[in-house]
């Protein structure tokens, strides 16, 4: 058997202390960002990771969540037993095992705010200066009168491209209903305004005029259904529909309310006509008092 010196022997003891030392260092660090649970000398538990404001008077521990750290502290006397990750309980030697698991709040906590302020300002999420809306009279089904408006809305940006957005979006149609001064009715006998068969004449002049509400929209717009122009959004006639109810005068107004995320609230409003002019049409509402044959 080979006979190995003293000088030999502490090389070999020298080499495998370092081993363990650095063994050591590495669990240790491993171990970091681990939970923590603490009793206290009066019963109550405190549970977290060891922050990195732990020193030799005090113990500190956080929690995080998204966007949320708490911390709290302790002083090491009041501490009587603690536990590491589902270890055993540790009752001696507290301060220098707790102080090797130090570590500090996760810069990454408070990622998911910065990231939501970065996208406000983004270039997808362009600032808007001023609003345009483009609205047209449609039918999108399979009879004859228009169903409603279809409105390109386009917030602008100040390079005047329409801009991406995420907002809300509130429109809001208004008109009038005619006073009986300005109604055509058929009264026989007065002679006062014939065509032939029908006479008819100008009722007597009392404004009853009324300006009203025909319709409300509200619409979410989102960055990813933006087309090159704009949005496309459809506005249907509801309770109120000029075709059939025409004592609803052939002008109105459509307002636009724009609140985009982040940013300030844009507004803009238009003149429209509820009804398509049409000779036959006009001419069937003034001696029939309707707009479409029996036959369409």
């Amino acid at each position: 058997m080979t006979r190995v010196d003293r000088k030999t022997l502490k090389s070999y003891f020298v080499a495998l202390m370092v081993m363990l030392v650095s063994f050591t260092e590495l669990s240790d660090r491993a171990m970091a960002g681990t939970i923590v649970v603490v009793q206290l000398q009066n019963g109550r538990r405190m549970m977290g990771e060891v922050d990195s404001r732990t020193d030799e008077f005090e113990l500190w521990l956080h929690s995080t969540e998204p966007s949320i750290a708490i911390s709290s502290s302790v002083p090491w006397p009041q501490i009587a037993v603690a536990r590491i990750a589902g270890g055993p309980d540790l009752r001696t030697d507290l301060r220098s095992r707790l102080r090797k698991l130090r570590s500090p709040i996760p810069v990454t906590t408070f990622q998911q705010v910065a990231t939501r302020m970065e996208s406000l300002r983004s270039p997808q999420l362009q600032r808007v200066v001023s609003l345009e809306i483009v609205p047209r009279l449609t039918n999108w089904d399979d009879d004859v009168e228009p169903d409603g408006f279809e409105v390109r809305v386009s917030p602008f940006t100040s390079e005047g491209t329409a801009a991406a957005v995420n907002g809300n979006i509130t429109l809001r149609l208004l008109g009038r209903r005619l006073g009986t001064y300005e109604r055509l009715e058929s009264h026989a006998g007065f002679g006062l305004m014939s065509n032939g068969s029908n006479t008819r004449e100008y009722s007597p002049r009392l404004n009853t005029t009324v300006y009203f509400e025909l319709g409300r929209w509200n619409e979410r717009l989102s960055a990813k259904n933006r087309t090159p122009s704009g949005y496309q959004l459809r506005l249907p006639f509801r309770d109120a529909h000029p075709e059939f109810d025409l004592d609803i005068a052939l002008d109105g107004q459509l307002d636009a309310r724009l609140s985009v995320d982040g940013q300030r609230i844009h507004e803009t409003t238009l003149p429209v006509q509820l009804r398509a002019f049409s000779g036959l049409r006009e001419e069937l509402q003034l001696n029939r008092r309707m707009r479409y044959l029996p036959v369409e």
